[in-house]
C-alpha cells in the first residue's frame, strides 16, 4: 500500500494465515472488525482498508505472486524482474547444502509477501547472469526493485553466517536493505530457522568465522 495501514488493520491482517481458506478467513477478518467497540466511521474506514488489501493480494496471487518459482532459463529471470516492482532471485546449485537452507526460508516467506516475486534458478542455467553479477559464492540472493539491483547476499554473511539463522533476520534485511518487502511480518519464532539470538551471535563471532572457513569449499562453486 502507498500509505501506512491503520494499526488495528495491520494486526488483523498479520493474524490471517499465509496459507488459508480465502473466503472463510477473509470473512473472519470482517467479523472481528465488527466487534471493535470504536466509532462506526472508524470501523468503516478500517473495513475499506482491509478490502483494498485483500483485493490487491488476490490480484497479486493471480499474477503468480505467493509462490516460489524455479525458472528454466535466464531469459525468464530477466523478464520477470523487469516486469515486476519487487523481485528476489536465488541463484543456487542443487547439491549445495546452504542453498537448500535458504530455499526453506524463502518458501516460508513467499506466501506471506505477495508484494514480491520469489524466483530461483540453477547457476548452470544462467551463465550470462552469473558472469554479469559476479556470482562466485552460493547461495546468492539478489533483490530487484523496478528491475534495478538493490541487494546481493552472498552466502549467509548478512544474516549472521550461521546455518541456523532465523527467518525474521532475512526478512528484516529484505525490508531495510533490499526494499522488496513492505514491512516485517515474522517473529523470532516463525519460520524454519531455529537460530541463535542476536546477542549470542555477537558472542560467537570467532566460532562463526572458523565455521565459515571450514565451509569455504562448499560455498565457492566456480
Amino acid at each position: 500500500m502507498s500509505r501506512p495501514l491503520d494499526e488495528t488493520v495491520t494486526e488483523l491482517l498479520d493474524r490471517r494465515p499465509a496459507v488459508h481458506d480465502e473466503d472463510d478467513d477473509d470473512d473472519e477478518l470482517f467479523r472481528e472488525l465488527e466487534e471493535d467497540p470504536g466509532p462506526a466511521a472508524l470501523r468503516e474506514k478500517r473495513a475499506q482498508e482491509i478490502a483494498d488489501v485483500l483485493r490487491t493480494v488476490k490480484q497479486q496471487r493471480a499474477d503468480g505472486a505467493g509462490t516460489y518459482l524455479d525458472l528454466p532459463d535466464e531469459e525468464a529471470v530477466m523478464r520477470i524482474t523487469t516486469n515486476n516492482t519487487n523481485s528476489l532471485v536465488h541463484f543456487y546449485k542443487s547439491d549445495f547444502r546452504r542453498c537448500h537452507i535458504l530455499d526453506s526460508h524463502l518458501s516460508y516467506l513467499a506466501p506471506r509477501h505477495t508484494e514480491c516475486r520469489f524466483l530461483k534458478i540453477d547457476v548452470l542455467k544462467a551463465p550470462f547472469l552469473v558472469e554479469k553479477l559476479g556470482i562466485r559464492e552460493l547461495p546468492c540472493l539478489v533483490a530487484y526493485v523496478d528491475g534495478e539491483q538493490t541487494l546481493k547476499m552472498k552466502g549467509f554473511g548478512l544474516v549472521g553466517n550461521s546455518d541456523n539463522f532465523r527467518t525474521v533476520y532475512l526478512e528484516e534485511l529484505l525490508v531495510e536493505q533490499g526494499g522488496v518487502f513492505e514491512r516485517v511480518k515474522c517473529t523470532e519464532d516463525d519460520g524454519p530457522g531455529g537460530g541463535d539470538e542476536r546477542g549470542e551471535r555477537e558472542q560467537k563471532k570467532g566460532t562463526i568465522r572458523e565455521k565459515a572457513r571450514e565451509e569455504e569449499d562448499d560455498d565457492d562453486w566456480d
